[in-house]
């Protein structure tokens, strides 16, 4: 219990307070038991090949054309900046041109998710891909 209460201490997980008093242990061992797997930043997770997208596709398929995109507000613009940066930094994504040479002509217009914890505008939104 001790040893598990010095890891918490000293790593950078914090306990919600809505958890209630009875589940506070399971879930420090749940936490424990996959520490590798945590992170503060993309810095800090290790990098995977274990699941690589790959989409499975007719040949001559082409993509869905969107005619027209809107644009986005500043502040979504500034996020989505940020995020794709430590993305990339992180080695969560790479930079198509890099890889293929080319720009894709496949895509998918990028839908930054509000998170509900206080509903405060400034709050670091979620990217989620809508088709």
């Amino acid at each position: 219990m001790e040893e598990l209460e010095d890891w918490l201490s000293t790593s950078q997980v914090v306990l919600g307070s809505l958890l209630p008093a009875y589940l506070r242990l399971n879930v420090i061992r749940l936490l424990y038991r996959y520490r590798h797997l945590n992170g503060g930043s993309l810095d800090n997770l290790p990098c995977t090949d274990l699941l690589v997208h790959k989409a499975s596709l007719k040949p001559g398929t082409r993509p869905h054309s969107v005619k027209s995109q809107k644009r986005y507000s500043p502040m979504h613009e500034w996020w989505m900046r940020k995020l794709i940066k430590e993305g990339i930094e992180g080695g969560i994504y790479e930079s198509t041109l890099a890889a293929n040479g080319a720009l894709s002509p496949w895509n998918a217009r990028v839908v930054l998710v509000p998170k509900e914890v206080d509903g405060s505008p400034d709050d670091e939104p979620r990217p989620a891909s809508s088709i």
